[in-house]
C-alpha cells in the first residue's frame, strides 16, 4: 500500500495546524508518521526524527497516526 493510499484512508480530525512539534521524550521512533507523510518530508535517520518544514503541507496526518501522541500541532 502506498503512502497516498494510507493518507487517503485517514482523515485529519482537525483543521491544519500552524506549527508541528515532535516530542522526542515521548517518541519511540516507530516510523508511523514517516510512512504516512504524503509529501515525504519526515525522515528517521540515526535515531533522529525530523521534519523538513519547507515541504510540509501541515496536513496533520502525522499527528493523527502517532500512537504515542508524540507529535503535537499548535493552532492559533
Amino acid at each position: 500500500m502506498s503512502k497516498l493510499d494510507v493518507a487517503s484512508r485517514i482523515e485529519p480530525k482537525r483543521k491544519k495546524p500552524d506549527n508541528i512539534e515532535i516530542l522526542p521524550e515521548i517518541c519511540d521512533l516507530c516510523g508511523a508518521c514517516v510512512a504516512v507523510c504524503p509529501p515525504n518530508v519526515m525522515s528517521l535517520i540515526q535515531n533522529d526524527l525530523s521534519i523538513d518544514f519547507n515541504g510540509c503541507t501541515y496536513c496533520s496526518l502525522c499527528i493523527d497516526i502517532c500512537p504515542l501522541r508524540a507529535i503535537k500541532g499548535s493552532f492559533n
